[in-house]
């Protein structure tokens, strides 16, 4: 498995029936659509292709999809998409039950939860789990209130789950911390950390069962993919986790 750097989709796109494709720095960069991108998957539809729009964003999938037209798209360029949002979505369905949840990010990402009865701690004390979606105190930097209830949540032995792995992400010209710093600091004080989202395999599989419900035709490893990062993909060791999916 290696990564190919192409300087166009349709290059390769005829010897792939599906394309995952990355959003954050591949369709915008949080301020502005990339018009030259978003044809490019167009195009790759009207040829019959299925496109899943993957992103770390710890949101549901509809909560992205709507924000897409909020910055101006026309259309749906997509067949489907995956978020880490989704796939913790999906863990705590099935092993958080019963857990107080500590809600670590803003408010803005309690849409994580939805469809869960949700028990939310209001201190680490009270808390069964942490799930962290990105940071309590301004992501310009990491504050030290914000380590000192790492260090709590340690003490606690808390699992904590972090649903964006991503340690910084671009906005415009600027630059802002992600929950994956947050999750770095958790595992060097001797933490447990479960990481959802790329490059992590359960958000691939994900898209893999998708490409299924979405044709019937395409059977589990019998069908050509195209996926689509950024060339700083390669810098965080994409390809070492894709493979371990894909050619298992």
């Amino acid at each position: 498995m290696y990564l190919q750097e192409i300087d166009n989709l349709d290059e390769i796109i005829t010897d792939y029936d599906a394309v995952i494709c990355d959003i954050w720095g591949v369709l915008h960069n949080g301020v502005s659509l990339y018009q030259q991108a978003i044809a490019a998957l167009r195009r790759s539809r009207t040829k019959g292709k299925k496109v899943i729009l993957l992103t770390n964003a710890p949101k549901c999938s509809d909560i992205i999809q709507k924000r897409f037209a909020k910055m101006g798209a026309s259309d749906i360029f997509w067949d489907d998409t995956v978020t880490s949002g989704d796939t913790v979505n999906a863990y705590l369905h099935h092993f958080a039950q019963g857990k107080k949840v500590f809600h670590w990010g803003t408010d803005a990402d309690k849409g994580l939860y939805e469809n869960h009865d949700v028990d939310f701690a209001t201190t680490i004390d009270d808390a069964g789990i942490v799930v962290c979606t990105g940071l309590l105190y301004g992501t310009a930097e990491i504050s030290s209130q914000e380590v000192v209830l790492l260090q709590q949540a340690f003490e606690k032995n808390l699992p904590f789950l972090c649903a964006n792995p991503d340690k910084t992400v671009k906005i415009g010209d600027g630059y802002e911390f992600c929950a994956g710093a947050l999750a770095d600091i958790y595992m060097q004080l001797g933490g447990a950390v479960e990481f959802f989202g790329k490059p992590y395999p359960a958000v691939y599989q994900r898209c893999f069962d998708l490409f299924k419900n979405i044709d019937q035709t395409l059977k589990t490893n019998q069908f050509g993919y195209a996926i689509v990062f950024p060339n700083s993909a390669k810098q965080k060791g994409e390809d070492d986790y894709i493979g371990q999916i894909f050619n298992k």
